[in-house]
């Protein structure tokens, strides 16, 4: 089982003239999906490091995938309905431990999006 992330940023796009400023454009979204994937693995939990070290992206253009493909993937970033009380919570960085999740991706990724869109607005001015 493969979890995998998809980054598309067509809709932020609209006010901008995309011939312009392709290739730099380009750049930053690299710098800035780069930027979301080292924040996933220095948030991973860590037992053996598996987990955090499959994590992998896959950039072209102004689309990416950030995938890992840990059996157990899913478990850490959507919770599990039979979830044990944490010994040790400090060792989740992002984490929702209330709803079993122990990696929460998905607010790593929402927080991101919100940065990138700050980030086009100001290319926009």
């Amino acid at each position: 089982m493969s979890i995998k992330i998809e980054v598309n940023i067509d809709g932020a796009l609209e006010k901008l003239d995309v011939k312009n400023i392709a290739d730099p454009l380009k750049n930053i979204f690299r710098d800035e999906v780069l930027r979301l994937e080292a924040e996933i693995k220095e948030t991973a939990p860590v037992d053996t490091g598996r987990y955090r070290s499959a994590w992998h992206s896959e950039i072209s253009d102004l689309e990416a995938q950030i995938a890992n493909n840990v059996k157990y993937a899913k478990y850490l970033i959507y919770g599990t309905k039979k979830f044990r009380r944490v010994k040790e919570p400090h060792k989740y960085k992002k984490a929702d431990l209330e709803r079993g999740i122990l990696h929460d991706v998905r607010a790593i990724l929402h927080e991101w999006e919100h940065d990138f869109r700050r980030l086009l607005s100001r290319l926009i001015r």
